[in-house]
Formats: structure tokens, sequence, C-alpha cells
């Protein structure tokens, strides 16, 4: 349990606003929450925010990067010094990919046959089979990765 005074819980709908006004909180031309990007700080010193309420409509990956960065800072502020950083393992990222990548090419998903398409409603598109799942989770997929860089 962490204590604290006030948890918003946000999940994409209607953003209520008393709250942001009764503390005074800035708000932008677009009706966001102003935030700093680095630090989820609002205007107000005790307050930070993240997630659809700074960004506006957006996933749950962006929003959960908002509160990765919000506590962050609220560490910092709380201790006095950079150590979030600590509590997750160290990898090494290098921007080149493997020269003999497993896993092969692609695998294709599995599709219902055409004629048993006809007259229902059954689901056409049935994944992947046991080893082609298998293979693709193994596959290099370091499609970040571009040539001649």
């Amino acid at each position: 349990n962490i204590p604290c005074d006030t948890v918003i819980l946000a999940i994409g709908e209607k953003v209520g606003s008393d709250f942001i006004k009764k503390h005074g909180i800035e708000i932008s031309k677009y009706g966001t929450v102003e935030a700093d990007k680095l630090t989820m700080k609002t205007n107000n010193p005790k307050i930070y925010a993240g997630g659809d309420i700074v960004s506006g409509p957006s996933n749950a990956t962006a929003a959960m990067g908002a509160g990765k960065k919000a506590a962050e800072s609220i560490d910092f502020d709380l201790m006095g010094e950079k150590r979030f950083s600590k509590l997750f393992k160290k990898f090494d990222y290098q921007n080149i990919a493997p020269q003999n990548p497993e896993g092969g090419k692609m695998k294709k998903i599995d599709e219902l046959a055409v004629a048993r398409r006809k007259k229902n409603f059954n689901e056409i598109i049935l994944g992947l089979s046991k080893a082609n799942a298998s293979a693709e989770v193994i596959r290099c997929l370091r499609c970040d990765v571009r040539g001649g860089q």
C-alpha cells in the first residue's frame, strides 16, 4: 500500500473538472491539463498528471509511460536523489540486427477455408497453430533497425 490523499482513475471517458478547478490546475486551450512533458508536474507542486487528461485520447502504453515519468519525478522530489533507474534491470540496446536471426520468415495466420465460410458467422481468422506461434516467439522482431544506419 502507498499512502496518498487522492487517486484519480482514468479510463478514457470524460474528465471530471471539479478537482482540477478546485486546485487551480492550468488547462490548455484543448481542455487538457497542462503538465511538464518530462516530469508530469502541473502548476500545483503537489499534483502530477498523465494519460488522457494531459494528452487527450491516446492509448494505454502512452498513459503507462506518463505514469512512469511521474513516478520517477515523485520519487526524486521525495528522496532528493535520482534513484529510480536502480529499480530496473539494465540491458544493452544496440541498433544492430542479429547476423543470423532465428525463427525465419513471418508465419501465415490460419484462416477458415472459403467453402466453410458460406451461410454462417464462423470466425474466419483462426490465429496461429502452436508450431507457428512458437516460431513467431523466437523470430527476430528488430523492425526498428534500418539497413545502412
